[in-house]
């Protein structure tokens, strides 16, 4: 049993317009959790903005090994949500959705114009965003002999794990919530009662 790592999001939604040679960029950023999510986001604008030439969508989601997403949209390839995703790769920005919403000017701006504009764009909406740290706290249920309930006060003690809940019985269960960081503490309560620790939630704070 492995406790995910924490994460960078974004401390708020967030929007910025940038403009290029009479084009219009305007970037919007979300906080999101799933695919789902980002993709209900970029299609909301797509309505809203409807007379935009390009709605360009990148996201980030995950823990350690995040889920990576972009589009160019009608753009040329690479030029727009690439360097989109490039930007939350450098902040080390997950679980966040990046739309970049293009209004045409009527002057071209080449491919190096356009990861220029779209890559800007998406830096002043994220740097307006914030971010702040997602701890994970995973949950699990320990089953441990009454006589033995002690034993997992003394496991915990100086980490960040904390006991949540008792039920005080023949056979004592607790729920503990750990960290990352408590992983010396879940081997430690898996090695004395390993068939009776079990996974029950997790949660990002």
């Amino acid at each position: 049993m492995k406790i995910p790592e924490s994460l960078q999001t974004v401390n708020a939604a967030a929007e910025s317009v940038y403009q290029e040679r009479s084009s219009r960029f305007i970037a919007l950023v979300r906080p999101c959790s799933d695919d789902a999510t980002a993709r209900q986001f970029r299609d909301a604008l797509k309505k809203e903005h409807h007379k935009a030439v390009h709605v360009v969508l990148a996201y980030r989601i995950g823990h350690t090994q995040a889920v990576e997403y972009s589009t160019d949209d009608g753009e040329p390839t690479g030029s727009a949500g690439k360097p989109v995703l490039n930007e939350l790769r450098s902040r080390m920005l997950s679980n966040t959705a990046v739309c970049v919403v293009r209004y045409y000017g009527g002057k071209k701006l080449g491919i190096p114009g356009l990861i220029q504009a779209y890559r800007q764009a998406a830096s002043q909406a994220l740097e307006l965003a914030g971010s702040q740290e997602l701890v994970h706290r995973m949950r699990i249920r320990v089953h441990v002999p009454a006589s033995e309930q002690h034993l997992v006060a003394n496991l915990i003690s100086g980490s960040t794990a904390r006991i949540e809940d008792a039920v005080y019985a023949e056979t004592t269960t607790f729920i503990v919530s750990l960290e990352h960081k408590d992983e010396t503490v879940l081997q430690k309560l898996e090695s004395h009662w390993q068939l009776a620790v079990e996974r029950i939630a997790d949660t990002d704070n």
